[in-house]
C-alpha cells in the first residue's frame, strides 16, 4: 500500500511539473508577442479574446515541441525540426492578430533575422 501511494506521490508531483513547465511556456509566448505589439503603441495591445487563442495555440505547440524534443535526434535534425514547427505556427499565430498587429510583429521578425 506504501509503494502504491508513493507512485501516486511520485506521478503526481511529475504531472504537476510537467503542467507547471507547459503554462510557464505559454504565458512567456503570449508575453512576447505583447510586448513586440505593445513597443509599437498601445492601439495595437491583443483583445482577451485574442490572448485566448493565441494560449490555445501556444499550448498545441508547446505539445509538438516536447513531443518532438523526446526524441533521439542529431543536433541538424533537432535544428530542422523546430523550424518546420515554428513555420508550421507562425501563420497561426499571426492569424489572431488584426492587420496592424500582423504588420508590426512582421517587421520586427524582420528586423531581428537582418540583425543577425
Amino acid at each position: 500500500m506504501k509503494y502504491i501511494f508513493s507512485l501516486l506521490v511520485v506521478l503526481f508531483a511529475a504531472s504537476f511539473t510537467f503542467g507547471q513547465k507547459n503554462i510557464d511556456y505559454i504565458n512567456k509566448e503570449v508575453k512576447k508577442v505583447e510586448v513586440q505589439l505593445n513597443k509599437k503603441g498601445e492601439h495595437l495591445q491583443l483583445s482577451n479574446v485574442q490572448k485566448d487563442k493565441l494560449y490555445s495555440i501556444f499550448a498545441e505547440k508547446y505539445k509538438r515541441v516536447e513531443l518532438f524534443l523526446s526524441k533521439d535526434l542529431e543536433k541538424k535534425e533537432v535544428s530542422n525540426g523546430m523550424t518546420k514547427i515554428e513555420d508550421e505556427f507562425r501563420p497561426r499565430i499571426e492569424s489572431v492578430l488584426n492587420l496592424d498587429q500582423r504588420l508590426a510583429v512582421q517587421k520586427k521578425r524582420k528586423t531581428a533575422s537582418t540583425s543577425k
